[in-house]
């Protein structure tokens, strides 16, 4: 190895662990790296952008802030169209798009199972201190879930 390749070698380790920060911080605090999979929806969330027909919009504000929007349209008891709208952190924008996707095509029984876990594993495993970032999605998913019950709809 030349001294140059050596300083190459050095120089790409500092960029990562700067573009690893800076990743982390957009993010949000967390205990560990991200998966790539969380990093792509928190920059081009899929799914997101509120939705003016909707049966069922699902809410919550969670403790650091973050207002979560979950829209669900039914058709024939199943999702037949989800979004959300998040004023919060990237990661939570990950999250939201994560738990609306997963709600795609599912019962409304079966939309009520959605967990937090799923929600990770869908992203490729989060960080321990962003696991309430999923919790929350899934809190707002279900407060959609259990207005649209209240109403008594259930999709035509």
């Amino acid at each position: 190895m030349t001294d140059h390749d050596a300083l190459n070698s050095a120089d790409s380790g500092e960029l990562e662990t700067v573009f690893g920060g800076l990743k982390s911080y957009y993010m949000g605090a967390a205990s560990g790296p991200f998966p790539d999979k969380a990093y792509e929806l928190a920059y081009d969330p899929v799914q997101m952008g509120s939705m003016e027909d909707a049966d069922a919009v699902g809410t919550r504000t969670d403790d650091c802030g973050d207002r979560l929007e979950v829209f669900l349209k039914i058709r024939d008891g199943r999702v037949s169209r989800a979004s959300f709208l998040a004023d919060g952190c990237a990661a939570s924008r990950a999250c939201g798009s994560a738990a609306v996707q997963l709600a795609l095509n599912r019962s409304i029984a079966e939309a009520r199972e959605i967990t937090a876990a799923a929600v990770s594993d869908f992203l490729g495993g989060l960080p321990e201190s962003a696991m309430h970032s999923a919790e929350d999605w899934v809190t707002a998913l279900r407060d959609g879930l259990d207005r649209l019950e209240k109403r008594g709809g259930g999709g035509g």
